[in-house]
């Protein structure tokens, strides 16, 4: 859909009789994309986020290429229509759905799943039409003069084009043009009165900031990093969205906040630059310095022409965010290459990586576990462990055994602190009989516990209930006879019997079906319970946190019914 957003958009621009080609290159695009995402799945998500923001931009840009007609103009045209197609579509959907919830109330019941049908067939078909609907056509025509109102001469400055007197019909579409892209009072208004002061107020607050801390914390400790990809961004979108906007704070954020999105994205990427020499790379702070440097030039380009030259900053985002796709300078590679030679550079200097093996060792530096660990996680994430030739098959990234068999030192230490971690699972991967259990249900139990739950149930014996209820200190599973608070509990199950079983493990374990299995029987009923994971923290010997997925199934005895 992205990719044929920008065909259409470069038909449209250049040759409506190619149109053809540039779908059939879309499709292909399309099609080499994800042969591209089935090669590394574990980050399609990241690839495909940065594609289809390169492609709307492109679709965006391409109709002021070689135009008389500035981006600018198309993209306030872009934001409108975007946020009108969301609205009308928003609507449509509480309309539809309150038909549905009328028809489902008072004529017949409805299927839930009408719902998730009339979302998808509004917001995936309904909505882009809409939009695209709303988007101008841009004139063949000569554009009208003094496009850019500020000329080449700065804010105020005026360009006169002599352009010939042109036909009716291109009178209409320079009319139905103009009719598109000019900013509705309330658009005008949310610029001018909100949105422009909340960027002065929180430009200032960042340099003040970095002003605070220059001296200090900031280069190596700053909370600035995880900010700088939202504020460059949104300070670029406001700039080209003010780009025709002709007031006194239009023409004050024009001129102030291009060179404020400058400087804070300098000292931004000297930071970030000091802290992938320390920590390495990773594919979020590629991110952060490739946009970095797309905010500097972002800054000084609108800082010298703020309307004629907006087509610049689409054109440096399109090579920005291509070059953080392609290999081998692509984000993702350049994370992978830098977090194994980080890796591999803290196990050479303590000694432990020679000739291709591990040697574990006891006493690593505390920095240098930090690097270890998180560079083995980081890769672990991304699925390219196998690039670790001497990592073995059976490394578990989350397990304490395995960092202390290969590295010599365990996966979770806290310095001072007695802290344990107790994890296990089973696979659910044998049959068992369940044919006396009338039945089941799955219950997760988590630190701290949520709110009571239970399931009521017929059966041949009687009417039931399987409740999962919170006790004092813990939880309790039990099997009521009948419903509601007259029903009687005929068998129960205490869960601090299933972390009592494995209170002796101090690792990640995977345990057969015989040690997941707990049974519980009374006078009136049967439990079984298949712990499917547990796992738990303790802390100075006490427990922090605990979790479980536990498989439950409960039988009512027939001389109780």
């Amino acid at each position: 859909a992205g990719a044929g957003y920008a065909a259409q958009s470069a038909a449209e621009r250049f040759s409506l009789r190619l149109r053809w080609l540039y779908f059939a290159l879309a499709v292909l695009l399309a099609v080499l994309f994800y042969l591209w995402a089935r090669s590394w799945p574990e980050v399609m998500t990241v690839r495909l986020s940065v594609l289809m923001a390169l492609l709307f931009v492109a679709a965006v840009w391409l109709p002021s290429v070689k135009s008389r007609f500035p981006f600018y103009e198309n993209f306030v045209a872009a934001f409108k229509a975007l946020f009108q197609a969301a609205f009308f579509a928003s609507v449509l959907f509480a309309g539809c759905a309150a038909i549905t919830a009328a028809i489902d109330a008072l004529i017949t019941p409805v299927d839930s799943d009408v719902f998730a049908y009339l979302a998808s067939i509004i917001f995936i078909f309904f909505a882009p039409m809409l939009y695209l609907a709303l988007m101008p056509r841009v004139p063949t025509a000569p554009a009208r003069a003094d496009i850019s109102g500020e000329g080449d001469h700065g804010e105020g400055g005026a360009e006169s084009i002599d352009t010939p007197p042109p036909i009716a019909e291109e009178v209409g579409a320079l009319s139905e043009y103009e009719r598109r892209v000019a900013y509705p009072p309330f658009l005008r208004a949310l610029l001018t009165y909100i949105l422009i002061p909340i960027a002065f107020v929180f430009t200032l607050i960042l340099i003040l900031y970095i002003l605070r801390g220059i001296t200090g914390p900031f280069w190596t400790d700053n909370l600035l990093e995880p900010l700088l990809i939202s504020y460059c961004a949104s300070v670029t979108v406001l700039l080209l969205l003010i780009a025709g906007l002709d007031n006194p704070l239009g023409r004050a954020g024009r001129l102030i906040l291009p060179k404020a999105l400058a400087a804070v994205a300098v000292f931004q990427i000297i930071s970030s630059a000091l802290n992938a020499a320390e920590n390495g790379v990773t594919h979020w702070r590629y991110f952060v310095l490739a946009f970095g440097v797309l905010a500097v030039i972002t800054g000084v380009i609108l800082s010298i022409r703020p309307r004629r030259w907006t087509g610049l900053v689409a054109a440096a985002f399109l090579v920005v965010a291509l070059v953080s796709l392609v290999p081998p300078v692509d984000a993702l590679s350049a994370g992978v290459s830098s977090q194994t030679q980080l890796l591999e550079s803290a196990l050479t200097e303590e000694g432990m990586l020679r000739n291709g093996s591990v040697s574990p060792s006891a006493s690593v530096s505390s920095k240098n576990r930090e690097k270890i660990v998180s560079s083995l996680e980081y890769l672990f994430r991304l699925g390219r462990q196998e690039r670790l030739t001497w990592l073995p098959k059976d490394f578990e990234i989350y397990s304490d055994r395995s960092f202390r068999t290969l590295f010599g030192f365990p996966r979770y230490e806290h310095p001072g602190m007695d802290y344990k971690y107790t994890r296990v699972t089973y696979p659910m991967n044998e049959l068992i009989d369940v044919s006396q259990y009338d039945v089941s249900a799955l219950f997760e139990i988590t630190t701290p516990m949520q709110e009571d739950r239970t399931l009521e149930f017929n059966t041949p014996a009687g009417r039931g209930t399987l409740r999962l209820r919170q006790d004092e200190g813990g939880a309790v599973i039990e099997l009521l006879q009948g419903v509601g608070e007259t029903g009687s509990v005929v068998a129960s199950f205490d869960i601090d019997a299933v972390f009592e079983r494995f209170d002796t493990d101090t690792d990640s374990a995977v345990i057969t079906l015989e040690e997941a299995t707990f049974a519980s029987e009374g006078a009136g009923g049967r439990l079984l319970i298949i712990a499917e994971v547990a796992e738990r923290h303790i802390v100075s010997g006490e427990e922090t946190n605990r979790f479980a997925r536990l498989h439950v199934f409960a039988g009512l005895n027939k001389s109780t019914g």
